[in-house]
């Protein structure tokens, strides 16, 4: 939301590198899958699922469209939204459960002692 005075308010800006004339993203898809969009607040990066389409001869309506396990995110760099395709995603909670649970004085990398 940018707010310009008292009486100009607008929801949306110009600011993503793919699509400079688009104001805001709206992700849809179909309803039966489910969609990651969060914030990475350690790379400064949005981070979402890429969306295809199920079958194009469906023709292209939202309710064709799911995740296919690969991710994209846009980059916060100098007041715009850089695009990055093909992007890591980690959790970042599982990745410190790993490290604590990690078994000490091991001879393998199976954990065998």
């Amino acid at each position: 939301m940018n707010v310009e005075g008292q009486e100009n308010i607008s929801f949306g800006a110009p600011v993503f590198s793919d699509a400079p004339q688009h104001v805001r993203k709206i992700f849809n898809y179909n309803r039966m899958a489910t969609m990651l969009l969060r914030y990475n607040r350690a790379k400064n990066l949005l981070e979402f699922d890429n969306l295809i389409q199920l079958d194009p001869s469906l023709g292209d309506t939202y309710k064709n469209y799911v995740p296919d396990l690969s991710h994209n995110g846009y980059k916060l760099q100098n007041g715009k939204l850089k695009y990055e395709d093909n992007i890591q995603v980690v959790n970042a909670e599982e990745d410190l459960l790993r490290q604590r649970e990690a078994p000490k004085n091991t001879k393998s990398g199976l954990g065998l002692r």
